[in-house]
């Protein structure tokens, strides 16, 4: 006897898990169907920008597959945990897919639209990681520089924003990695920062 089985949702077939003429069991996994339609894409968030993409924020991406033809999307989803390792916070966005172009397991880059916000900025180049502190280093003329602890922000390209430490007209060394080219430099401006005075400005 022939016995017709009925989907619950309309879609596409991603995976056949049975043979014709297979004998089946009551709640057995036949088919795994996905309506794409839409298709979800999983964006990892640096912990510093998880705050300013929200529900509804929308996205620009550019797959892999389709160089040159951007999609368009919107954040239906911000997950509520962060990645131990990763230190990321995954955001899920909704995609229209009505030409079915969009496969599952296709890889993408995004480009969120977040309102635009006024910051304090410095290149990331004038940022030194020491240990879990972020130091930029002060220009108070005469060939002198003071080390200030700073707390960063969000991070682009070039840029990070700084959230404590600096205020506007503050003058930084843009290209702070010199101070660190030898221990014996570190050493010396870093005294400045234990209240050892200021540090004269290093060979660039």
């Amino acid at each position: 006897r022939t016995v017709t089985l009925y989907a619950p949702a309309s879609g596409i077939v991603l995976e056949k898990k049975v043979m014709q003429g297979q004998a089946i069991t009551a709640g057995e996994e036949l088919y795994t169907i996905a309506d794409l339609s839409d298709v979800w894409v999983d964006a990892p968030l640096r912990e510093a920008d998880a705050g300013v993409v929200a529900t509804g924020t929308s996205a620009i991406l550019d797959f892999n597959s389709y160089p040159g033809h951007p999609f368009s999307g919107r954040v239906s989803y911000v997950y509520p945990t962060l990645g131990e390792q990763s230190r990321t916070v995954r955001a899920r966005i909704t995609v229209p897919n009505p030409n079915r172009l969009l496969k599952p397991g296709m890889y993408a880059t995004v480009r969120l639209n977040t309102s635009a916000q006024s910051a304090l900025a410095v290149p990331q180049s004038a940022v030194v990681q020491t240990g879990d502190r972020a130091i930029v280093f002060i220009d108070v003329g005469s060939g002198r520089l003071v080390p200030r602890a700073v707390t960063v922000g969000r991070s682009g390209s070039d840029y990070v924003e700084v959230l404590t430490g600096l205020k506007g007209g503050d003058r930084v060394v843009t290209s702070a990695q010199f101070l660190i080219d030898s221990e014996s430099n570190l050493g010396e401006a870093m005294g400045a920062m234990s209240g050892m005075g200021t540090s004269p400005q290093g060979k660039k």
